[in-house]
Parts: structure tokens; C-alpha cells; sequence
């Protein structure tokens, strides 16, 4: 058997039209070139781990050679976790063009095949050009002779079964692969998602991608494990906002997370260090070092932040919460440091955000507000707030009290989830104002669209010397809309009533904007022909 070395003698296009020859094509499909032995000791995964194979196999593919970099390893350490099974949830979080991607959907599925070819992967990408073309990457490698050389026997790419979206070896194995919102069809013991929402620096995407992806995962992708209990799941990308897919999971606290920033933020005073179940941890120590300056190093970094710091903070240091990033900068936000007359107000108002569950230690909020509309200006004040844990009864009673404390808020808004309609019943007889609000589209958008107002200055808070509380409502609202949220979701709910807007993907805005224009035509129409029939004397 020819040496390593000895191999990367051959020029690489030479070598390249070799296995893709049709006669080297059908040898791999009949499973011969191999003469020596399965070596199962030589080959096992503790012997030979998945960071050695990405070193060795890197120019079977790859022109350019290739720079070790430790996220590499502690990348593939964690999916070496994930094929053993010893983990069955992976979330990494890891910066654009770093290696991630051929190391997950190619590398990764040729390795497990070395000793375990019935293994089954689905998997999928937010393209689907992109997804096939590691499909297409993945079988060019397993053809190549460098790979036959040494596992050819231990496996054979079926030929019925043979194409880029999906391939099958005939020991039980197959690698299928589906874009975002394709048919799945097919279950899989190790599913693999790589850039589920747009990866690209200049292609963000929008909140429609973002929801439709995370509805392709949710629904009908992650049901396709073959066991719900064993099989394993494995979801890489960076992050591209604070209500993206890997926000759910982290939700979930069922992923084991391996977030690598491009500059390194130690942790706060007095935290430990983050360190995986695999007793890895992050092994900078020096605020702002570089994950691998031999590829992003200074200037290539002060290049990513000069196109949006925004975009630089999810993107490559995984904090779409970072730098003022989200919906509402914490500097947009006008404090008073003394209550107002509230003579002034031309509108008070109660907005009441309600909890599904009764738990008294976990789960969301309940969540009172009053806001104040003044005319001038079409200005906003938060007046009060009360906020707990609340089950039913408590909950009435603090909805009573509020409504006692504050007479002059004529309207009490209850959204229509959750406790809400069961509150309505229980309180709508003892008090006046109490409406139930119907809310449509997404956290995001109901948000999203107010998000000028705030900026504009047209939101008043009272200062931490009023209102103790104001330190967590503006740390809230700075990270809207992850959670908790219940606090905006009571402000914006309120915001809707006093402020009201259109949202600006709302199919029916244009409707009745054209409906209002046609009203104006025939009104301008029919006083025209009133005028003409009076001088006419008809």
C-alpha cells in the first residue's frame, strides 16, 4: 500500500480524474481496489480520531493546505461525542467560514463509516445547492483512492441508490440530504443541520426565513430520528438574531452548547469558566485573543466589524444581543426623574401580559403596566408596574389591586392566551375597561415595528430613583425578545393601543390603503357630479 506521502506525490487533478473515472466509479461500487484486511484496531475511532482524519483526507478535496486550529479539534471532539452516543444533542455556535461545514457534512459521515457503515444520515442546509454540494464532497471523498485504499472493503456504495441527494452503502447506510422546507421522507440515526438561516455577511435573513426554518426543524425534520431516545442530532451555525433556531434550543436546555467567539470574552468577576460535558473549555484567557488569526486575524476582523457591528457581534462573537443589537438600544430609552401631573395625559391605560402554567418557581411572568399617552407628540410614560409568578387567584387580586391603585386608567388590556380569557371572566364584573386584545404575527414584528418611536424618543421610563424595578425592564427590553419577555410583551401590547401601526408585512395594509384611496375617488366623483347638476339645474 502506497505511503501518505507517497500519494500527495500524484498531482491532485490527475488524482481527481482518476476516481471519478467511470471505471474507478463502478470499482467502488462493487466494493473491490482494497487488497489488505479490515485492521479494526488500526482504524478504531480512539485510535484514529475524526481530527486526524480531517488532517490526512483535507487534500483529497482541498487545494489549499490545511491550518490546524484548536476549535477544529474541539469541534470534532464534540461530534465524535455525538457518534458515540455519549451526547445526543449538539448545538455549536461557531464563526463563518472557520471549517465547519466540511467538517460536519463531509468529513464527519465518511469517518463513521470507517466503523460503523449502517449508520444513517439526514441531513440539510438553509440552500439547497449548498447542501448537495457537500453531498456531492462527501461521496468524492469516500471514491477517492486514498479512502478505498484503506476502508474499500468495508463497505460498497450501492448502485441503485447513487445519486447527490441520496446514497447507500450496502451494509445499511445512507446519507440523505434535503434543504430547508423539502420533503424529508427518510429517518436518520444521526441528523446533521449546517447554516439552517443564511450564513452569509450580506445576506441576512429576514424574519419570514428565519420562522420558516425554524418550522422546517421543528416539525418535520427533527421528528425523523429513528430512535427518539438514541438517535443523535447535531445543529452548527452562527448566530444570526435573538429569536434564531439555536435560541429555541438554548431555550430547551437540552443541547449541549459549544459556543466559540472570534475574540474571547472571559467570563464576569467571580463566574467559572464555561466547560462542556466533554470537560472542554475555551483555552484563551486573554480578553479579545483571536480564534485563529491564521486565518482571521486582525484585519480580517476589523473588516467583518467595519460592514455592521451588529451583524459582527451574531455573527462571529455569537451575541445577537450584543452592542446595542437588538430591537431596542438601551440609549433610546427618555427617563424622567419625576412623576408627571397626570392631568397631562390624554390616555391611561392598564397592559397585562398572562402565564400559561401555575408554577410557582419556573416559568414565565405575569406582568401589569400602566402607560400614559400624552398628546404632544404622540409621547409614551411607563407609570407602573407590578410582576410575579402568580397563579389564578393571585393573579386576580393583583389585577384588582392595580385597578384600584390607578383609577384614572380607563382601559385594562388582557391579551387573549394564555390565563387571559379566564382573568377576563373572573374580573370584567367587579371592574370597567377590561377589553381582551386578539395580537398578530410574531414577538419580533409586534416589536419590530415600534422600534422607530423608541428611537425616536417618543418612550418615557421613570429613572431607578422612581422605579427600583427599572434596571431589569431595561435589561429586559435591551434583549427582547428572548426570554424572559413577558415585559414586552406587556409594553408593546400597550404601544399597539396608544400608538397604533400598521406592521410592515402585513398583506392587508395594502388592501385597505387601496380601498381608501378608491372611497376618496368616488367621493371626489360623486361631489363633482353634485356641483355639475347644480349649475346645470338638473
Amino acid at each position: 500500500m502506497a505511503t501518505l506521502g507517497e500519494m500527495w506525490e500524484t498531482p491532485r487533478r490527475r488524482a481527481e480524474s482518476r476516481w471519478q473515472s467511470p471505471e474507478v466509479v463502478q470499482a467502488a461500487l462493487l466494493g473491490a481496489g482494497a487488497s489488505r484486511p479490515v485492521e479494526d484496531d488500526r482504524w478504531s475511532r480512539a485510535r484514529y480520531p475524526l481530527y486526524q482524519f480531517v488532517q490526512e483526507g483535507w487534500r483529497v478535496l482541498e487545494s489549499q493546505p490545511f491550518i490546524p486550529g484548536w476549535h477544529l479539534e474541539a469541534f470534532c471532539a464534540h461530534l465524535e461525542a455525538l457518534a458515540a452516543r455519549r451526547i445526543t444533542r449538539l448545538l455549536v455556535n461557531i464563526p463563518m467560514r472557520s471549517g465547519k461545514s466540511i467538517v460536519q457534512m463531509v468529513f464527519f459521515p465518511a469517518w463513521v463509516w470507517i466503523t460503523d457503515p449502517s449508520e444513517r444520515f439526514l441531513c440539510t442546509s438553509y440552500a439547497k445547492d449548498l447542501a448537495l454540494h457537500h453531498a456531492v464532497l462527501c461521496r468524492m471523498l469516500m471514491l477517492s483512492p486514498w479512502y478505498r485504499e484503506r476502508w474499500g472493503q468495508r463497505f460498497r456504495l450501492r448502485g441503485d441508490q447513487n445519486i447527490k441527494s441520496r446514497y447507500e452503502n450496502d451494509k445499511g447506510g445512507s446519507r440523505v440530504t434535503v434543504a430547508v422546507g423539502g420533503a424529508t421522507g427518510s429517518g436518520g440515526g444521526l441528523l446533521l443541520v449546517d447554516d439552517i438561516h443564511s450564513r452569509t455577511d450580506d445576506d441576512a435573513p429576514t424574519r419570514a426565513e428565519i420562522q420558516a426554518a425554524k418550522d422546517f426543524f421543528n416539525g418535520d425534520f427533527a421528528g425523523c430520528l429513528v430512535d427518539p431516545q438514541t438517535s443523535g442530532i447535531v445543529v452548527t451555525g452562527q448566530r444570526v438574531a435573538v429569536d434564531d433556531l439555536s435560541a429555541d434550543l438554548l431555550a430547551r436546555r437540552e443541547y449541549v452548547h459549544l459556543k466559540i467567539r472570534q475574540e474571547y470574552v472571559p467570563p464576569a468577576p467571580g463566574e467559572p469558566k464555561p466547560v462542556s460535558p466533554l470537560g472542554w473549555s475555551d483555552p484563551r484567557t486573554e480578553a479579545g485573543a483571536l480564534m485563529h488569526p491564521a486565518r482571521w486575524g486582525p484585519g480580517q476582523v476589523a473588516e467583518a466589524k467595519s460592514r455592521g457591528l451588529r451583524r459582527y457581534q451574531a455573527h462571529h462573537q455569537q451575541d445577537p444581543e450584543g452592542s446595542g443589537g437588538n430591537l431596542f438600544n438601551d440609549a433610546w430609552w427618555q427617563t424622567f426623574t419625576q412623576w408627571p401631573d397626570w392631568g397631562q395625559f390624554k390616555k391611561i391605560i392598564q397592559s397585562w401580559d398572562m402565564r400559561f402554567k401555575d408554577e410557582k418557581e419556573a416559568g414565565s411572568f405575569v406582568v401589569g403596566q400602566v402607560w400614559g399617552l400624552t398628546p404632544a407628540g404622540g409621547r409614551v410614560w411607563l407609570l407602573d408596574e407590578v410582576r410575579g409568578r402568580w397563579d389564578f387567584n393571585e393573579t386576580k387580586e393583583a389585577f384588582l389591586a392595580l385597578c384600584q391603585k390607578w383609577p384614572q386608567a380607563r382601559g385594562k388590556l388582557i391579551e387573549n392566551k394564555a390565563n387571559g380569557p379566564a382573568i377576563y371572566s373572573a374580573v370584567r364584573a367587579k371592574t370597567y375597561g377590561v377589553l381582551m386584545v386578539d395580537v398578530e404575527g410574531s414577538k419580533f414584528s409586534r416589536a419590530e415595528k415600534h422600534t422607530e418611536a423608541v428611537k425616536a424618543g417618543n418612550v418615557w421610563i421613570p429613572a431607578d430613583t422612581l422605579a427600583p424595578w427599572i434596571a431589569d425592564w431595561r435589561h429586559e427590553l435591551e434583549r427582547f425578545p428572548s426570554e424572559p419577555n413577558d415585559r414586552g410583551d406587556a409594553a408593546t401590547q400597550a404601544w399597539d393601543y396608544l400608538l397604533p401601526r400598521q406592521m410592515a408585512d402585513d398583506p392587508r395594509t395594502e388592501e385597505r390603503k387601496a380601498a381608501a384611496r378608491q372611497r376618496r375617488l368616488m367621493q371626489r366623483v360623486q361631489r363633482q357630479q353634485t356641483v355639475t347638476a347644480s349649475r346645470t339645474g338638473a
